[in-house]
């Protein structure tokens, strides 16, 4: 048997070889032939894989943006602990205080929510209904589409008395309420599991990252996990400081913007305080569209009232981007404006206003690895030329 393989080893080689082509040729084939199903199977998987995990996805989301405010608010606590106590915090107290602080940032959201709903929702919805009921914003073309769509309406009106009696109305209406129920159940559920993973995220945030540091060690070299902590923390810097930073400056803006309007007795000042707090997000282009939208939604009322509190907002928006936003965003992006509007529009191109609000930061984070490219290839030169010499 040995004298046999040995002298046809060549061949045996050979045939392994062909064997192996032939399996990756009609594998390629059969890729590009059903591609479109697998690439549908893929997608379909991997989007009910993201709809079973976004809960985590989400209660990192919160976790990570409500942080701050709690460590502010836990370091508060415990000086006021030591204060009285005057001694040392145990482990048990610290936990007492976290817990305390978490709790006090759960009241304060949902005390926000609520307030939110009660007092600038419904606001909002009469601006806009006002908005729409304007002459000034009707044409007569769409008083004609409207008219039209009334029309038809009128046409093709059924009568629900007889349909709710019949066997088919059941039928039909069925299979909607059950998964309109399903997805109601499946979202109150995916609500209260992120509500409880934002509290453990909170709570056990120092030993989630401790668990994840030996996990790199275990998977990692200790060089690279020394470059994967310096590009964890650069986007927490710069990205994650930015974001968070500019949701808390929007809502600052969005307050001032509607106080503002209200002192002057603009009509749609809830809706323009929360266009500009939510647009505030978008650099050098967001600030714009709130000043503008109180001129055209003022022009309605009167020329001076729009004028007035177009240039109100502008007035303000330079003081808010001068003195306020650098206090509470800080200097994270480091871009020259032109960069910055050239990034905007591209990121608004590709991914619409998610993408106006995130390419700023992703472009100050790709520029601090250029800048430490550059400066690294500058010392090599450099290093180069002194072991010339």
């Amino acid at each position: 048997m040995k004298t046999w393989l040995t002298r046809y080893k060549k061949y045996i080689e050979w045939g392994t070889f062909l064997l192996i082509m032939v399996v990756l040729v009609l594998g390629v084939y059969s890729l590009f032939k059903n591609g479109g199903m697998l690439m549908q199977s893929l997608l379909h998987q991997t989007g009910k894989f993201m709809d079973v995990i976004s809960p985590i996805l989400y209660a990192s989301a919160l976790a990570y943006i409500l942080y701050r405010p709690m460590i502010c608010l836990e370091s508060k606590l415990i000086g006021i602990y030591k204060k009285y106590t005057k001694g040392n915090i145990n482990k048990g107290g610290f936990l007492g205080i976290r817990l305390i602080s978490i709790a006090l940032i759960f009241i304060g959201v949902g005390i926000g929510l609520i307030l939110l709903v009660h007092f600038l929702v419904p606001p909002i919805i009469e601006n806009v209904r006002n908005v729409l009921t304007s002459k000034l914003q009707m044409g007569e073309s769409m008083q004609t589409s409207l008219l039209e769509l009334t029309h038809i309406l009128e046409e093709t009106r059924m009568d629900t008395s007889s349909l709710i009696q019949s066997k088919e109305f059941l039928l039909t209406w069925a299979e909607p309420l059950g998964k309109l129920a399903g997805n109601f159940s499946g979202v109150v559920i995916d609500v209260i599991a992120t509500l409880i993973l934002t509290f453990y995220f909170l709570k056990d945030k120092e030993r989630l990252f401790a668990a994840i540091d030996r996990f790199g060690d275990v998977i990692f070299s200790p060089t690279i996990k020394r470059y994967v902590r310096v590009v964890v923390e650069d986007i927490n810097e710069i990205l994650g400081g930015f974001i968070v930073g500019t949701i808390f400056a929007g809502m600052i803006v969005g307050a001032i913007s509607t106080g503002l309007m209200l002192m002057i007795g603009h009509p749609f000042a809830v809706l323009i305080g929360t266009v500009a707090g939510i647009t505030n997000m978008i650099p050098y282009v967001g600030p714009l569209v709130g000043a503008v939208l109180a001129l055209v939604l003022g022009l309605l009322d009167s020329v001076s009232l729009g004028v007035t509190g177009c240039i109100l907002l502008l007035l303000y928006q330079q003081i808010d981007g001068n003195f306020i936003e650098p206090k509470v965003v800080g200097d994270k992006i480091g871009l020259p404006p032109v960069w910055i509007l050239i990034v905007v529009i591209i990121g608004g191109s590709y991914y619409g206003g998610v993408g106006m609000i995130l390419s700023a930061p992703v472009a100050a984070l790709i520029k601090v690895y250029i800048d430490r490219a550059y400066e690294y290839k500058k010392k090599k030169r450099k290093w180069a030329l002194e072991a010339h010499k």
